[in-house]
């Protein structure tokens, strides 16, 4: 080994450590993967790609006329929607600007989006950035863009318009691989130059004192080779958590968000909590940490009940319940504060002449508790207090179908095993007992039977927007290797309606809905609002064939907004209410919503 007596050599030594240390260390101090998202970006990726999105209805779609050299057209299956369907090109690109110019033939009326955008390239579970330049994009030689935008695959730049079936539109834009700037650091990999600063200087510090340590050390004199394997092993393990950082913001396995990286400067201010936030964030984004969750699964799979920070499972049974089931926060007395928010929205629609019908789904606990694991104590109903309060004192109708569920549920299953929502079964006795209610308000309303539909049953879980069959939420949060065939040992009742109606669904930041026309001229001629959670999936099984038209409004689990905000709904929707008029709103929430409801009028 060489020995270490200049000090020149100390340093250089020291130096090319501290570089080493520093860009191994670069999530910490930066974003998305950014040394291989520069070098992607700069050097390694020859692709452009452009989505062409013509939304409408499930014909939707866009015709590429004869395309020019170097330009790939897919129309991918991923691609096609209930509301249309989209066609993705790919264009050659180099160092140097190209120009493209392509003709599309428009199919169906529509809204067509045209999105600038890189490739999709992923480390592991984590998209980083592979940057693509664009300019003087142009729209039946209407220009577009003034100045050069920088895109990647999940930060497009897309413009909409309506165009008319047949329509034949030129598109022709300008591209190059991407030409590094420095504001990229800041744009692209949010870098933070005070964090850097610290790994640096620490880094150089540890650094010098190590191989001033080494140019002493006497290998062969008077230490052994063991002692050298086991201190670079023991800074091996030191270093191995940070080699690689999870930017992941919801852990799926614990049913949360991770804790987000706070700097050591916020607002020109020193952070004085920064060591509690770092050290957080640091927790829950380590390299291996999805791997150590596993294993603490598969060591909690050995006993009978397995619990995590998302949901507790008994293996005996197969049930499962979400933590916000069985660790029920205990509100103070907010009763008054909760009964005028209401009020006041229920006023908002009386003046516009709207009919309000707040229809509360009970929590899967408020019927199977006793399914619970034994040292669970679980209150019978959650929020009952709440909601008792509201049947008593509100001015509009609350509709809470326990009694009927607890009926039901002696028939059949009306909530999942494996999953929070209830099963179509239970929503449709929900159903009978909301349309009961509003019966008595709309005599003329139409009411579906059993006989409308072909039931059958299976044992997989359908309860979510997406409507796919899977083995349950809940059950797929916990991230357990388990057998399918021994989790799913229950059949549940399912339905298919003879004449079914196909929503137009509108998936986007700010706004998840559907709406539902409804053809049979024997429907009600009134228009509904519908606005909740995910327990109207399956409600929606039977609501829409009651109605004329029926718009609903998804509140939680919305692109770009958070849960608090998801329920501001006179803010958010007021002028989609409006514009709509409908003659009934009917606000669909799960009891453990209930807190949210302060937050009706808020802005």
């Amino acid at each position: 080994m060489m020995t270490l007596t200049s000090k020149k050599k100390r340093l250089l030594l020291t130096a090319i450590l501290t570089v080493l240390l520093t860009v191994l260390l670069a999530p910490v101090y930066s974003d998305n993967n950014m040394f291989a998202s520069i070098l992607e970006s700069t050097h390694q990726n020859k692709i452009a790609r452009i989505d062409i999105f013509n939304a409408g209805n499930r014909d939707n779609k866009i015709e590429i006329l004869p395309p020019p050299p170097h330009l790939n057209v897919q129309y991918p299956e991923w691609c096609r929607y209930p509301n249309g369907q989209c066609s993705m090109l790919e264009a050659k690109i180099s160092r140097d600007w190209r120009t493209y110019t392509l003709q599309f033939k428009v199919i169906h009326d529509g809204l067509i989006t045209i999105g600038l955008r890189g490739p999709y390239k992923a480390s592991g579970q984590a998209r980083f950035p592979v940057i693509v330049d664009y300019k003087d994009m142009r729209i039946n030689d209407q220009p577009l863009l003034s100045s050069i935008q920088k895109n990647w695959h999940d930060a497009p730049y897309n413009y909409s318009f309506s165009a008319r079936d047949g329509d034949v539109i030129t598109l022709s834009f300008q591209t190059r691989k991407h030409h590094f700037r420095f504001s990229d650091f800041l744009t692209f990999y949010h870098l933070n130059g005070h964090l850097l600063f610290c790994v640096v200087i620490i880094s150089f510090f540890i650094f010098y004192k190590v191989v001033q340590y080494i140019s002493r050390f006497k290998i062969i004199e008077r230490n052994s080779r063991i002692d050298i394997i086991f201190l670079c092993f023991f800074f091996l393990l030191l270093f191995m958590p940070m080699m690689r950082i999870n930017d992941d913001d919801w852990l799926a396995a614990e049913n949360r968000k991770a804790h987000p990286y706070v700097p050591l400067f916020t607002n020109h201010q020193f952070n004085q909590a920064y060591g509690t936030q770092v050290e957080n964030w640091f927790n829950d984004h380590f390299f291996g940490r999805t791997q150590l969750v596993r294993l603490n699964a598969f060591i909690q799979k050995l006993n009978r009940v397995i619990s995590n920070k998302a949901a507790v499972f008994d293996t005996q049974t197969n049930w499962l319940f979400n933590d916000s089931q069985i660790n029920q926060h205990v509100f103070p007395n907010y009763n008054p504060a909760l009964l005028a928010s209401i009020e006041k929205f229920h006023a908002f629609l009386s003046q516009n002449g709207i009919s309000f019908y707040l229809f509360i789904v009970p929590s899967k606990t408020d019927l199977y508790a006793d399914f619970v694991p034994g040292y669970k104590n679980i209150p019978k109903i959650q929020n009952e207090a709440q909601i008792r309060f509201l049947e008593k004192n509100a001015s509009f109708p609350v509709i809470f179908p326990i009694e009927a569920l607890r009926q039901a549920a002696r028939k059949d299953y009306v909530y999942f095993k494996t999953e929070h929502h209830w099963t179509e079964w239970g929503a449709f006795i929900g159903y009978q007992t909301l349309m009961e209610r509003i019966r008595k308000d709309f005599p003329g309303v139409h009411e579906v039977k059993e006989t409308d539909y072909v039931t059958f049953y299976d044992k997989r879980v359908r309860g979510d927007w997406e409507r796919h069959f899977t083995l349950g939420q809940t059950f797929q949060m916990m991230n357990l290797p388990y057998d399918p065939q021994k989790l799913l040992d229950t059949e549940y009742k399912y339905y298919t309606p003879i004449h079914e109606i196909t929503p137009t669904v509108t998936d986007i930041p700010y706004y998840k809905i559907k709406s539902f026309r409804n053809p049979d001229p024997n429907a009600s001629a009134i228009k509904v609002f519908l606005a909740g959670t995910s327990m109207n999936e399956n409600l929606l099984q039977f609501l829409p064939y009651s109605f004329r038209q029926l718009t609903y409004y998804r509140l939680n689990n919305v692109q770009n907004v958070s849960y608090q905000d998801g329920f501001k709904i006179a803010s958010k929707y007021k002028n989609d209410i409006l514009k709509m008029d409908p003659d009934i709103f009917i606000l669909s929430i799960n009891s453990e919503n209930i807190p949210e409801l302060l937050n009706l009028m808020r802005d």
